[in-house]
């Protein structure tokens, strides 16, 4: 995550990976970081334990988010479809597909990944939710997440997060919406949420960090847009348990009543 001082890159994480190169994980303590960001700030990883990192074959970072006991969202561009990979320190495998008319750019840069057993979060921590029904709108303040760098050619990996204006909503010829102004997408960022605060607890993810926009805007994938929202519902509802070969529903927090997810 950067502040509007810079110009910002968003790096396209492994469109070309290989099978199983993919390791989740989530970092047990932050570190230090260079003190250079405007419009952001360093966050501890264990307000946000569904927030993970992963890193592909070519060593390329990207944010993934669990909403789901057997669900992560990130970035149609961070992975290939099919790509396999596992959550890290655990035996749970995951498999990825980005929505069928991703091709490049910020248009239905969206990606799901199912895992074979239900992700453990630290001390029973729940899944974060997201919102397909409410869309952002023109002037919204939005809280913007990622294990993002801070400076131009800077390492991501760090945890941070800021407050994003959205500038430009999305519409039925644009499935993504435009931030700008405060925090900004960095390389490390791509797939991290855009997240809807209200009140001291209530969250919800609305958007997916997809790429720079020019200057201090970003583009994220609208999960309200119909197509997208339509994308997350059949891919939900036709996933095949690895262990029995049976079709089974991929339960979603903020689609299904799971207990077991943020407020």
């Amino acid at each position: 995550m950067r502040g509007l001082a810079f110009f910002v890159y968003l790096t396209a994480c492994s469109a070309s990976a290989e099978a199983a190169d993919l390791l989740f994980e989530r970092p047990t303590a932050p570190n230090d970081a260079s003190p250079e960001i405007i419009g952001g700030s360093k966050l501890d990883p264990d307000q946000w334990p569904a927030t993970l990192v992963f890193t592909s074959a070519s060593a390329e970072r990207c944010t993934a988010t669990a909403i789901g006991p057997r669900v992560l969202l990130t970035a149609g561009h961070c992975i290939r479809s099919g790509a396999k990979g596992q959550i890290a320190g655990s035996a749970v495998k995951v498999e990825c597909n980005a929505h069928e008319n991703y091709s490049t750019g910020a248009y239905y840069d969206i990606a799901l990944c199912f895992a074979s057993t239900d992700i453990k979060l630290l001390a029973g921590a729940p899944y974060e939710r997201i919102d397909v029904a409410d869309g952002s709108v023109r002037g919204e303040q939005l809280m913007l997440l990622g294990y993002g760098c801070t400076k131009l050619g800077g390492a991501g990996g760090i945890l941070y997060g800021g407050a994003g204006i959205v500038r430009d909503a999305a519409t039925a010829e644009m499935p993504y919406f435009v931030t700008g102004g405060g925090a900004a997408v960095c390389s490390g960022d791509s797939g991290g949420g855009a997240y809807r605060v209200s009140g001291a607890i209530s969250r919800r993810i609305v958007g997916i960090a997809s790429a720079m926009a020019g200057g201090d805007r970003s583009n994220f994938a609208a999960l309200a847009d119909p197509d997208v929202a339509q994308y997350i519902r059949d891919w939900q509802s036709r996933r095949v348990d690895p262990a029995t070969g049976a079709t089974i529903k991929a339960d979603i927090c903020g689609l299904d009543p799971i207990y077991t997810c943020h407020p």
